[in-house]
């Protein structure tokens, strides 16, 4: 049996966004990274089997997912790797087989400015009430801009607490 944690570290070792999917029928593919919207193969790492898909997936999901993921067919969670980094991970089957999409949590939320979004946005954060609808495909920093808005590297500086 492969060890399949090691495998699972040996790929969060590198930086960005992962997407670890088992093989298509009638062939496999690597492990491979989204950069700036290209998809990137890991050579380094061995073509997936549904096997190895499965193991290095399972090594991410509690009992309580697993069931999950087979009465849903799909499931969102966070996951943390050895204290190290944080994803957003979505498991899923493709053409039958388990596959998985991991998005890394940065460790430090990027500023306004940073994301070069408008500084009108600062104001945001500072409405006691309304509703901000932020809308975009996958991958295009949806959250990130949220996080800005928030200020997360000051929670709640200035926001008054809401009491139920």
């Amino acid at each position: 049996m492969d060890d399949y944690k090691q495998q699972l570290g040996d790929l969060f070792d590198d930086d960005g966004e992962a997407e670890c999917v088992g093989p298509p029928p009638g062939g496999g593919r690597k492990p491979t990274l989204r950069m700036d919207g290209v998809l990137i193969p890991l050579e380094k790492e061995p073509v997936m089997t549904p096997e190895s898909a499965e193991g290095i997936i399972s090594q991410m999901l509690t009992p309580e997912q697993k069931t999950k993921l087979i009465t849903q067919r799909q499931i969102d969670f966070a996951y943390s790797f050895e204290e190290k980094a944080r994803f957003r991970v979505n498991v899923y089957f493709q053409r039958g087989y388990l596959a998985a999409a991991l998005r890394l949590i940065p460790t430090r939320i990027k500023t306004i400015e940073e994301l070069n979004l408008p500084p009108l946005l600062h104001d945001f954060a500072q409405l006691s009430q309304g509703f901000v609808l932020l809308v975009g495909p996958a991958g295009h920093g949806k959250s990130s801009t949220l996080a800005a808005i928030r200020g997360r590297d000051q929670p709640h500086a200035h926001r008054p607490h809401h009491h139920h």
